[in-house]
């Protein structure tokens, strides 16, 4: 378990954990990320192509509202936070769903 992980679960190094199959995960269709202020200092460009869609990048991540993550690219390392998730506390994303940055992201077909 890598420490982001850790990190979202809260628990320890040591702590004693067991995993259960979550069957009725659904696949999301919106997802709000906000980076963190204190780790995009210096940071110039755009973050949601530069970091954003390469983590989401052929990968379907289970998210959950409150969830914390590092997203690498640019040399550097930013942490974003899961705002929202549409309908339910946790969902699958892809990059698919991923079409703007700093409000609600919007998976209508329109917009893919």
């Amino acid at each position: 378990m890598n420490k982001v992980i850790r990190s979202n679960l809260k628990v320890r190094l040591r702590d004693v954990v067991s995993v259960h199959q979550c069957p009725d995960v659904k696949y999301g269709k919106r997802v709000h990320i906000l980076p963190m202020d204190d780790t995009i200092e210096g940071v110039t460009g755009n973050l949601f192509d530069v970091y954003l869609k390469s983590y989401f990048l052929e990968a379907y991540r289970l998210v959950r509202k409150g969830d914390l993550f590092l997203a690498r690219g640019g040399m550097r390392s930013v942490e974003f936070k899961i705002i929202e998730t549409g309908s339910s506390e946790s969902s699958f994303s892809s990059h698919q769903w991923l079409t703007g940055f700093g409000h609600l992201l919007d998976a209508s077909p329109e917009h893919v």
